[in-house]
This record gives C-alpha cells, structure tokens and sequence, in this order.
C-alpha cells in the first residue's frame, strides 16, 4: 500500500486505499489544492490492485511525474515525485522504508561496533587491577599525562586513604609508557622496588602501598609475534638443509696434515766389528769352563791325598 506525502507539510499524507482520488480547486475534490495554478480538477489517481496511475484531467496546468510531464496517463512507483501546478508530492511505500531503516540501523551498529573495536586496538597501554576489591573494575587505559589519586583532579581518582592526593603520574609518548612518583607518602612500587620515575614494560606490576596493577597493553601482541618468527619450525629446517652442509663443505678451508716426525733408527753395527765381538764371547766361554774344570780338578785331588 503506497502513501502520498507533500512536500513542506502542507497536508497530511494520504494512504492510496480507495480505486479513485481526484485533486484540484474544487472543493469537491478528495484532495483540495488551493495554490495557484492549480484547475477546479487538475488530475486523477486510480487504484486497480498493484497498478496506481496518474490522470491528467485539465487541459491547462502544469502536471508531471519525475520532472517528465504527463500528457494523458502514467503508471506510478514508489520514489516518484509528482508535481501539480506548484504542489509537490512524493510517491512513497512505508514497507520499504521501514526495511530500509532498520538496515541503517544495522549497518550503523555494525559501524558502531568496528569503531569501538579499532578504537580498543589503538590503546597501547592499560592497568589490569589485582586487588580483590578492584577485581571487578574495567582495566584503565592509558594515554597523554594522566595523574592518579585520591584527588577528584586526577584522571585516575582512586579514594583510598593511603593514596596521596596526587600520587604519580604516567606518561605516554609514542609507545614508551612511564611512571613518576610525585612525592608520595606510601610511594610508589614497580616489581617490589621503590622507584621515583623508570619506563615500564609488559607485565611489570605496579604498586601504590597496597594497590596492584598489572601493566598490559599491545606490547603483549609484538613480544609474542617476534618469539613465534624466531621460533619458526621453516626456519629451523632450513638452517640444517642439505645444500647448507654441501656449501659448508666446500667453503671450509682445508686443514693440513702435520709432519711427519722421523723415527728414531739404531745405526746399525758394521759385520767386521759383529763378527769380532761374538769370537771374543767365545774366547771368554772357553776360559770360564777351563777356570771350572780346573778347580773341580784340584778339589778332587785334594780330597783323595
């Protein structure tokens, strides 16, 4: 079911229900135009099932659909534009319009939803809170300078007692964050030590007497990143191929053998001076078993006498 609207809210808009609508001056017209220009009966509107079309009914006036003018007869769709003397009227099916609001609606929250998210990704740096009493709190981005305290001045107001009223400070320039103590009273830990200004990194745990945080942000993501391409399965492969012993191999410089130490030799003796040594051996043998005998022989004949 179509629907006429007039442009500037000079009438109601009007439901195509009934199979015929006349517009004009006249006031017996079903739809009285009193601007100027406009004939006693200007035009015509006929409904047969889906098919609506415009009738031009004056022989003068202006009439024209889309800025086309109408001579006789014309078939309208939704989206048309109709102009009758200097009345303009906008041919429109609410159904569409409804399907086509809700689709902004979608495609807007969809927007939405992506600008959020690409918004969460550039947050270089947040405070993740380890307290049991902060355990339900949102993680605390970090950005530019930001104070924190207990004081309604800071960017993060915290109000514990044990805060000073202006604690510390952290500093965000490009992707180095730092915090700075301002003179607390209970100062201000990082890892368990006391510190007065020093550059944080992931997973350092920050603590204000005794509130903790957990320093996180898209650190995490590049740490991570780097530790997986160092630790890569390809890589490793590669470093151990068999083209990479081969050029080793190749390249390697050629380790010389040492030299050979001589042996020692025992100079042999000459035969003349061998053949001389083994005579007096025998000489000295023939001696001994004379010298032998010899005594045996006197021994005897002592014995007997």
């Amino acid at each position: 079911m179509l629907q006429l609207r007039f442009t500037g809210n000079t009438k109601p808009p009007m439901w195509l229900v009934a199979p015929k609508y006349t517009f004009g001056s006249h006031h017996d017209c079903d739809c009285v135009l009193t601007q100027r220009n406009i004939e006693p009966l200007h035009a015509e509107i006929s409904v047969e099932g889906d098919v609506i079309s415009l009738i031009k009914t004056a022989t003068n006036g202006i009439l024209s659909v889309n800025n086309i003018p109408v001579t006789k007869e014309i078939a309208l769709q939704p989206g048309d534009k109709i102009t009758i003397g200097t009345v303009f009227i906008q041919v429109v099916d609410p159904k569409q319009e409804s399907a086509k609001k809700a689709m902004l609606t979608s495609t807007e929250a969809t927007q939405m939803r992506t600008a959020e998210s690409t918004a969460s990704d550039d947050i270089l740096w947040q405070l993740r809170p380890l307290n049991t009493t902060l355990a339900k709190s949102e993680n605390i981005a970090l950005a530019g300078s930001m104070l924190l305290g207990r004081s309604k001045e800071c960017d993060i107001c915290i109000p514990a007692t044990h805060l000073s009223r202006k604690h510390a400070k952290f500093t965000v320039i490009g992707e180095i964050l730092t915090v700075e103590d301002l003179n607390s009273s209970n100062g201000t830990f990082v890892n368990g030590a006391r510190i007065e200004y020093v550059t944080l990194k992931y997973g350092d745990e920050i603590g204000f007497d005794t509130l903790k945080f957990r320093v996180e942000g898209a650190s995490q993501k590049e740490e991570v990143t780097t530790l997986r391409s160092a630790l890569d399965d390809t890589q490793i492969r590669q470093a151990v191929t068999p083209e990479h012993i081969q050029r080793r191999a190749t390249t390697a410089p050629v380790r010389k053998a040492p030299p050979a130490r001589p042996k020692a030799t025992v100079a042999a003796k000459p035969i003349r001076q061998a053949s001389q040594d083994s005579q007096g051996d025998g000489i000295k043998l023939l001696v001994g078993a004379a010298i032998v005998i010899g005594t045996v022989a006197f021994l005897a004949w002592f014995l007997l006498n």
